[in-house]
């Protein structure tokens, strides 16, 4: 298979370019994975539950020695004694329905999932039901460490000093957190952001409180495109969930975002060749927002060898190439000019 992706330099992309929100409400903010409760492995008690995956087996065989909660606060996210989770269905809307019926409100539906709070004493019983193929604990994103000063390398001043300045672009920044972002704006960053902040799964709002935490690393990547592109008109996001991706996409497309930079890895998805059968994964949710018009851009240490594992062949079509990375046949993210992407069996 022969793909061809023609990708200029985003800086020049943002300098000369002159699923519905959801209602769900979080009580607290979730837990990140905590070491400080340890729970002693039971003998005989290691066998998979159908249905679950292995952590979650793990957290529901421990309900017999330690409370619900106690047992919830172990998982990567998690609320009171309830865990985050996505349930893989063909029925979602049928799913939905079932959770809504005993008072859990669904954070995300999409064509073959749903994201929730799930209880751990319930999972079990979930899992069991006709309609679910697979329950799996939400694994939150991580952010890359690594972050540039990006003007000089891309002579953004000269850019500027001839009056592309990225007035008129949207530029959408999605990424694990943004702290600091307010003590700026106005100085290194825009006097206003449209902020996307969540709180929990499915549970966001536009106050940039709930996105100024766990890293600066949005706020550097901010402040490196303003720094480029000091003009251009900022969206931020944090999603924590695929789903949450899913949705985030959306967002910024429908509101003509035209840029859009991802610094975050997530965990394994697909056959290891840059496709999914998952309509949450994020490498369709790529796909969706490009077929939309945006550019998508992503860090290229974060998610390399992330999602693909079969060879990969770049070549240079033309000028001079300093920096390249590929993942897939999705992504690339290059300085200069454009690459031409093969997949070699």
């Amino acid at each position: 298979m022969k793909a061809t992706v023609a990708v200029l330099v985003v800086a020049a992309l943002i300098i000369v370019g002159s699923r519905q929100a959801s209602s769900q409400t979080a009580t607290s903010t979730p837990n990140a994975f905590s070491t400080s409760t340890v729970l002693v492995p039971l003998s005989g008690d290691s066998t998979a539950i159908p249905g679950l995956d292995s952590l979650l087996s793990y957290l529901v065989h421990r309900l017999s020695q330690a409370s619900a909660q106690t047992v919830a606060d172990v998982a990567p996210l998690s609320i009171g004694d309830a865990v985050a989770v996505t349930i893989r269905s063909d029925a979602p809307d049928a799913v939905a329905a079932s959770l809504k019926s005993v008072s859990i409100e669904p954070a995300n539906v999409g064509d073959d999932y749903v994201e929730a709070y799930v209880p751990v004493t319930l999972l079990t019983d979930l899992a069991g039901q006709a309609e679910v193929i697979r329950i799996d604990a939400i694994i939150p994103p991580v952010a890359d460490t690594v972050v540039s000063q990006g003007a000089e390398v891309h002579n953004a001043p000269l850019w500027n000093g001839r009056g592309y300045s990225g007035s008129g672009v949207k530029v959408g920044v999605i990424d694990g957190g943004f702290e600091g972002f307010t003590e700026l704006m106005g100085t290194e960053l825009p006097g206003a952001v449209v902020a996307r902040c969540y709180s929990a799964v499915g549970a966001f709002s536009g106050n940039l409180a709930n996105c100024e935490q766990d890293s600066i690393h949005g706020t550097a990547v901010a402040e490196t495109i303003i720094d480029i592109a000091r003009d251009a008109e900022l969206y931020i996001a944090n999603p924590t969930s695929k789903g949450d991706l899913r949705a985030t996409t959306d967002w910024m497309v429908a509101n003509g975002v035209q840029v859009i930079n991802m610094s975050l890895a997530w965990t394994w998805d697909g056959p290891g060749d840059g496709t999914s059968p998952y309509s949450d994964s994020p490498l369709n949710t790529v796909n969706k927002a490009v077929a939309g018009g945006a550019v998508w851009v992503n860090a290229a240490k974060t998610i390399l060898f992330k999602n693909a594992s079969r060879r990969l062949t770049v070549e240079r079509i033309g000028g001079s190439i300093a920096m390249s990375a590929v993942t897939g046949v999705t992504v690339i993210l290059v300085r200069l000019q454009a690459l031409e992407v093969r997949n070699d069996d």
